[in-house]
Order: structure tokens, then sequence, then C-alpha cells
């Protein structure tokens, strides 16, 4: 959790630094969403809450992407809940624009805090990521931006244990963010 820290705040001291570069630009926003388990998850379904900061530079297409989130899953009439908390970093490749819409391609690497509310579980810290896919809306002569992505995330890719069900799922949802600089 630590070394999280330190990652995102080494990003964004960079980010500060690179703020007097013509063209460069951090923005950072909330959202949230819908997601549904699949595979051996594929009986849950929820909710997921995220944060997302991304760096820009001139004339590069691709961006470099912090995420948090926070996943809850249920399954129709069960008590059971599973929450899935994460961490990553990232890229997201978005080589055209039209005008004031930028479709792109997503992946990052994230860790990952799995929970659930049975009594003999307990939480667990499993590694994994996500590949997507989004489209960035930014109105002209408006402060916010609209981020609109569907991502699949491996949430216990690494470190999974051998009677482990796979957590994966699909998450559809919307980010609202603002240019810090």
């Amino acid at each position: 959790m630590k070394r999280i820290s330190v990652l995102m705040a080494t990003l964004f001291l960079c980010a500060s630094a690179f703020g007097q570069v013509p063209g460069v630009g951090l923005s950072a926003g909330l959202g949230g969403g819908l997601a549904t388990g699949q595979g051996d998850f594929s009986d849950f379904s929820g909710y997921n809450l995220g944060l997302k900061a991304k760096l820009s530079l001139p004339a590069v297409p691709l961006r470099p992407v912090v995420v948090a989130g926070y996943n809850e899953f249920s399954r129709s009439g069960i008590a059971l809940k599973n929450r899935i908390l994460t961490f990553g970093a990232g890229a997201e490749y978005s080589p055209i624009s039209f005008g004031v819409v930028s479709p792109y391609l997503a992946l990052d690497a994230a860790m990952n805090l799995l929970t659930t509310n049975a009594r003999d579980a307990h939480g667990a810290t499993r590694f994994g990521g996500g590949i997507g896919l989004g489209a960035e809306l930014n109105p002209p002569a408006f402060p916010v931006s609209f981020d609109l992505e569907a991502k699949y995330r491996f949430n216990n890719l690494v470190g999974k244990m051998e009677t482990e069900r796979g957590r994966n799922h699909l998450q559809v949802g919307v980010n609202v963010g603002v240019k810090l600089f």
C-alpha cells in the first residue's frame, strides 16, 4: 500500500514539474458505473466507483494513467458480497481524434485487494490488470471532460490459490474529469 502511495505521489510530482511545458496537461476525475462478473464469477454483478488521473504530452498519442477503483458485487438472492479495491497504472493509446471526441485503447497493471463478507474468508492481495476501450469527450469552452470506458479486469491473475475461483469482471462506466493544468 505504501509503494502505491509513493508511486502516485511521484507521478503527480513529475506531472507538476512538466506543468510549465506547453502542451503538457494533467487531468483527474471521478466516476462510476456497472460491473458484471465473468467466467467463474459470472453469477455476481454490481457497481464500481473510481478515480483516474491522466498525463497528456504534446504530439504523443500515449497517455500515462493511474487508477484507483472500488467494486462491490453481490449474487441475486444471497447476502454474500465481494469487494475489490484496485490500485493501478497504465496507458491509454489515442492515435486519432475526431474534434471533441478522442477514442482510445487502454491497458493497465493493478494490485487488487479482494474481500468477501463470508465468515471463513479473509482478504487477499492479488495482481492483475485491465484491457479496454473508451472515448473521451472534451466539449469546447467547457471546464470538464467526460470519459466513457469499458474494461475487462483480470483481478486475480497472479497470486491466485490453487482452489481459488477467478474473479474477473467487465466494467462499464463514465468518468467526469477536470483539467488541473
